[in-house]
């Protein structure tokens, strides 16, 4: 991977950060496992609960996952498809 194609990675993530709001849904390309249990499942729609941006400028989400009463941590890259709500203004 040479150091466009990084750019570019690094621009669309930002793009999907400051896209996506709190009660938006996304949806992950592959399937994330915490301890050997599948918190997210591709192709299913999770709530976005919680948007975080580190003092380094790491930037994630919080989100519903597949077990009740806990959530997940994602990042941008992982996101394969999103719906927009409306319920939230863009920051």
């Amino acid at each position: 991977m040479d150091n466009s194609d990084l750019s570019e990675l690094i621009i669309e993530a930002d793009f999907l950060w400051r896209e996506i709001g709190i009660g938006d849904f996304v949806q992950i390309e592959d399937a994330i496992f915490d301890q050997g249990v599948e918190l997210l499942t591709p192709g299913t729609e999770y709530m976005v609960l919680v948007r975080q941006k580190s003092a380094t400028g790491l930037q994630s989400f919080v989100t519903e996952s597949n077990i009740e009463g806990r959530t997940a941590v994602i990042y941008p890259h992982l996101i394969c498809n999103y719906t927009c709500t409306g319920n939230q203004a863009l920051s």
